[in-house]
């Protein structure tokens, strides 16, 4: 997660504000950790481990215990970086997967992901927990077309192979 944001945002992919921090550092210092994440962004934000994938280890924290309980159960999860990021309002969650094959690459159509009352967890994606997805996204043809943009110059840039798949919100 944290390469990706990386690479997005050096081709000039909108992304949320956001910092990485190490679990070395945030171990030597958690205080300076801490204040680094709260200095450069507001509450709520999004704790997230940068390697893990399924949504694993990630939270939303309202406030400063929040973001000390997120970072310690994604290191304790044995995530070596720790995304924190702005939250944004979010209308949907558009997914786009590419498949690379000898010949071709393919772009599915773009998939939605609608959660009521919240953002999409590990529980509500692997259980029946108020998210709607939907394979056809119901989208303008130009955000359609932006968002494959998008994920064509990822797949790119990050060297995909076979199958990927890119969010975005």
């Amino acid at each position: 997660k944290a390469y990706t944001k990386a690479i997005a945002e050096s081709y000039g992919i909108p992304t949320a504000k956001g910092i990485t921090i190490t679990d070395v550092t945030y171990q030597h210092s958690p205080d300076t950790a801490i204040s680094s994440a709260e200095r450069d962004i507001d509450y709520p934000m999004f704790v997230k481990a940068a390697g893990l994938g399924s949504s694993v280890g990630v939270y939303r924290a309202e406030n400063r215990r929040e973001l000390i309980l997120a970072c310690q159960d994604i290191i304790a999860l044995g995530s070596h970086r720790i995304l924190i990021e702005e939250a944004i309002d979010v209308a949907s969650e558009l997914e786009c997967a590419v498949l690379l094959t000898q010949k071709h690459r393919i772009f599915s159509d773009l998939s939605e992901i609608r959660c009521d009352g919240g953002f999409y967890t590990y529980e509500r994606k692997y259980s029946d927990g108020g998210a709607t997805v939907t394979a056809h996204a119901k989208v303008p043809q130009s955000i359609r077309e932006q968002v494959r943009e998008y994920t064509r110059i990822l797949a790119d840039a990050l060297g995909t192979r076979h199958l990927s798949r890119f969010d975005f919100f």
